[in-house]
């Protein structure tokens, strides 16, 4: 069983027991768009939520920002400076690759020195020697902000995941090539084997979840072969147009994989699992 099977089997599984088989396919809906209007919401208010561009020195003396009072991120090494002006405390930002950019930082308050982030606004002023701009602080930095973007999304993802579950169905039929079934010997007449179906025969639909112990064969009717269902029901007889298409492959569920089979006949939707895929194949090269 790969990833791609479990992940496939779980949306299907996910799907069949929140919608309790398929009979509140509506309330999966509403459902869906409850979960990515969630996600829509909290991507609007992170968009609306203003925060500090991130702005190298570079950038900073190139004017690579937009406008004076543009609210701006700065990193480097923080010192003092000798240079005073009325009300602010003076320091010099370097840039830690590159000693020679710097800019003179005023602060309402005192900074603590060395390797930081400053959040502000390069408004111009009082600059020191060796410095290409004054930068006005904020009385306190504002922090980096980590967006949370995969818990964001995740609403919308567990949506996305119970649609794909209602697309594939449970369980998921994963095709294989048809070189199987096309080389296999077809049943004899009145040979059996043994299986588990699930779905739909007549008016009995079994959970999706569930499967019945059967033996399976099949009678030659030309155009129609006739798959005849032994179960603790009963016999039941299924005429399957050989022109249908079907599906020759494994049955996954959460627990795993078995060669399977996907019928489809008058007022019947079938899936059988087998223990062997000679025997998949054989019932396969008797429908087809």
């Amino acid at each position: 069983m790969t990833l791609i099977d479990l992940g496939l089997a779980a949306a299907g599984r996910s799907y069949a027991v929140v919608s309790r088989g398929g009979r509140s396919s509506r309330g999966i809906r509403v459902l869906v768009i409850g979960l990515c209007a969630v996600t829509a919401i909290w991507v609007l208010v992170i968009s609306l939520t203003s925060t500090p561009m991130e702005t190298s020195l570079a950038d900073l003396r190139a004017g690579i920002y937009p406008s004076r009072t543009s609210w701006l991120r700065l990193e480097g090494d923080l010192e003092p400076a000798e240079v005073t002006t009325a009300g602010y405390t003076a320091y010099v930002l370097r840039d830690t690759s590159d000693p020679s950019l710097a800019v003179t930082v005023l602060a309402s308050s005192p900074m603590p020195t060395g390797h930081a982030d400053v959040t502000g606004h390069p408004l111009g002023g009082v600059r020191a020697p060796g410095t290409f701009e004054a930068f006005y602080a904020d009385a306190t930095t504002e922090p980096p902000r980590h967006d949370p973007w995969l818990l964001v999304a995740l609403p919308a993802l567990l949506g996305l995941l119970l649609l794909l579950g209602e697309r594939i169905g449970y369980p998921v039929m994963r095709g294989e090539s048809s070189k199987g079934p096309l080389a296999a010997p077809p049943l004899r007449p009145g040979e059996e084997i043994t299986a588990r179906w699930n779905g739909q025969i007549g008016r009995e639909d079994l959970p999706q979840g569930d499967t019945r112990a059967c033996s399976v064969a099949v009678d030659d009717e030309g155009e129609v072969a006739l798959v005849r269902v032994r179960d603790e029901g009963g016999m039941r007889n299924v005429p399957v147009r050989r022109s249908t298409p079907k599906v020759v492959g494994r049955v996954c569920r959460t627990s795993g994989c078995r060669p399977g089979i996907e019928v489809h006949g008058t007022g019947s939707d079938i899936v059988f699992e087998f223990d062997s895929a000679a025997d998949r194949d054989r019932l396969a090269a008797s429908v087809i």
